[in-house]
């Protein structure tokens, strides 16, 4: 994407951008198992930014499986996670994520997360499996 340099740590975490012009950024890390991190920097003319330390916080997943009232999978779901917060100026319910695809078997899981009160919210189409679909029904036990 125009304006974005992607670059990997090496195996002690280290990184570094070269020749950056005096101007706005945004750092985004990413890494599955934590939570995403941003951070805003401004550079002055001539000015560098070493030995910058960054803590990353251990993200929290939800995890689960989606069935119907038959122990039936969803044939096509996917989910998406809502939260309180705020955009610009709005305060209220926000998609935090995106929408996250729902395996065949109705098992999900979320990216990491910040630690925080999440909703879900499911959409897909439910419906008993054809015959020749391998996916058996999942029996809860009374």
């Amino acid at each position: 994407m125009l304006g974005e340099t992607l670059i990997k740590v090496d195996e002690h975490g280290r990184f570094a951008f070269l020749s950056l012009a005096a101007g706005e950024y945004c750092l985004g890390v990413y890494d599955d198992r934590y939570a995403p991190l941003y951070r805003h920097f401004t550079l002055e003319e001539g000015e560098a930014v070493e030995n910058l330390e960054i803590s990353l916080t251990p993200g929290a997943f939800i995890t689960g499986r989606i069935l119907d009232e038959e122990g039936y999978p969803p044939h096509r779901c996917h989910f998406t996670l809502i939260r309180a917060g705020q955009r610009g100026e709005r305060s209220g319910y926000i998609s935090d994520s995106g929408d996250h695809d729902v395996a065949r078997d109705g098992i999900f899981s979320s990216p990491a997360l910040h630690h925080g009160q999440y909703f879900l919210r499911f959409a897909g189409n439910l419906g008993k499996p054809p015959e020749s679909d391998p996916l058996q029904p999942v029996r809860a036990a009374m």
